[in-house]
């Protein structure tokens, strides 16, 4: 199936805050501490909007016989925290479930790049929750790598709180690291390195 990507019309933000609403809710981590649903939605309501009204910002679509099935918000205006360099960062992207596993996200990933290329920029990146682990095999698969890693520690009046005590996630890091030999960090960094991690674990594993 050809699945076209199109800049976003004015008449698709409500399809799109449509779907990131629920979008948001697939997304949660189900042993993070996270803001109550409505209140996950509400945000969404109210910044999205703002969001895309940017210049710096676009959002790109789907269609299926005029049925908006996915969306990618862009900003081609953001900088490399490490190197000052301009770049591209996807804010969002979401697929509609019954679309999930089709090729719709390599399509819309290989737009915003094209579009990325068009604005000046030579990289794009991408922010994955730790707990994502589908969504981060998939970006390495379609060629992103490993670039820097967003650590995240819970506080109280205290100070920061033991591991032990605090109610985070454990890591992508830490749960890949054991047994891991291809990266220092203990999770694949390149599509290449995933091949070996998969292969790594399927043995293990069998």
């Amino acid at each position: 199936m050809s699945w076209n990507v199109e800049f976003a019309l004015k008449e698709d933000q409500t399809h799109i805050l449509s779907l990131a609403q629920r979008s948001i809710l697939y997304q949660k981590s189900s042993d993070s501490p996270s803001l109550p649903d409505e209140k996950l939605q509400s945000e969404v309501r109210r910044s999205l909007p703002e969001l895309l009204q940017q210049t710096s910002v676009e959002a790109l679509v789907v269609r299926k016989q005029g049925l908006l099935l996915a969306y990618l918000i862009l900003e081609t205006e953001s900088y490399c925290e490490r190197t000052g360099a301009k770049q591209s960062l996807i804010l969002d992207l979401a697929v509609e479930p019954k679309y999930w596993g089709t090729e719709i996200v390599k399509r819309l990933v290989s737009a915003a790049a094209k579009h990325s290329s068009s604005c000046g920029n030579r990289q794009m990146s991408a922010v994955v929750g730790a707990h994502n682990k589908r969504t981060y095999m998939q970006a390495l698969h379609l060629g992103f790598h490993l670039h820097s890693l967003t650590l995240q520690v819970e506080c109280d009046s205290e100070g920061l709180l033991k591991q032990d005590e605090c109610s985070l996630p454990i890591s992508l890091y830490q749960e890949s690291r054991e047994g891991k030999k291809d990266s220092p960090l203990g999770l694949p960094g390149t599509w290449r390195e995933l091949r070996s991690w998969r292969v790594h674990h399927r043995q293990v594993e069998s």
